[in-house]
């Protein structure tokens, strides 16, 4: 997917809570279309590859609604990690 839009993967890091993707853009790409994207074109693998996920799932989106976004060079610290986490988690009142 990348190669046809542009982007460039730099890092992945996959974590039980969440998923950590480093990516170059072309500056007139905005993020937020990047992320729908992502989350768009992921979701139909998951899905794709374990069907029974499906029924689970009818929305059709694998991911949580919420994600976040950062620019620049520097990676986003564990804290602003979890602290991002546990305050979605919260806005959608559930436990953490």
């Amino acid at each position: 997917a990348g190669v046809a839009y542009h982007w460039r993967v730099n890092r992945v890091a996959v974590r039980p809570d969440h998923v950590l993707l480093g990516l170059t853009c072309k500056p007139t790409t905005a993020p937020e279309r990047v992320a729908r994207q992502l989350k768009r074109l992921t979701s139909e693998k998951v899905f794709e590859e374990f069907p029974r996920l499906v029924k689970d799932d009818p929305s059709g989106d694998f991911w949580a609604p919420a994600y976040l976004l950062l620019g620049g060079p520097n990676l986003p610290t564990p804290q602003q990690i979890t602290g991002y986490i546990a305050h979605v988690r919260r806005t959608q009142g559930l436990a953490e």
